[in-house]
């Protein structure tokens, strides 16, 4: 159980990690708000949700990819979830947070 919850986290860390370098460089932009960056990163993985018609067409019963233990890989990030990523990011020397302002920079 624990390395199927561990696969989670690293396919949600890599999502979080290629939505964000998409919303950065579309955007051109050297700072962002971390609240800002939730809500770019979720609408750009709700752009990428298959249309509930077409979810629908998978199986009655069924709630979610069963290689992911049943959860939605896709759902949308809350706040501590990114935070999280953003914490290891700047332990990594990625990006620079500034938690007091919220603000991101990119290095």
């Amino acid at each position: 159980m624990f390395s199927a919850s561990r696969s989670m986290y690293c396919r949600r860390r890599q999502l979080f990690c290629t939505k964000l370098n998409e919303v950065m460089i579309q955007r051109m932009v050297e700072e962002m708000s971390i609240d800002d960056i939730l809500a770019k990163v979720n609408a750009a993985i709700q752009d990428q949700k298959p249309s509930s018609a077409a979810a629908a067409s998978g199986g009655l019963f069924e709630v979610g990819d069963k290689k992911s233990g049943g959860t939605d890989p896709t759902r949308s990030f809350t706040n501590l979830e990114i935070r999280s990523y953003l914490n290891e990011l700047d332990r990594q020397q990625k990006i620079m947070v500034t938690w007091d302002t919220g603000t991101v920079y990119k290095i």
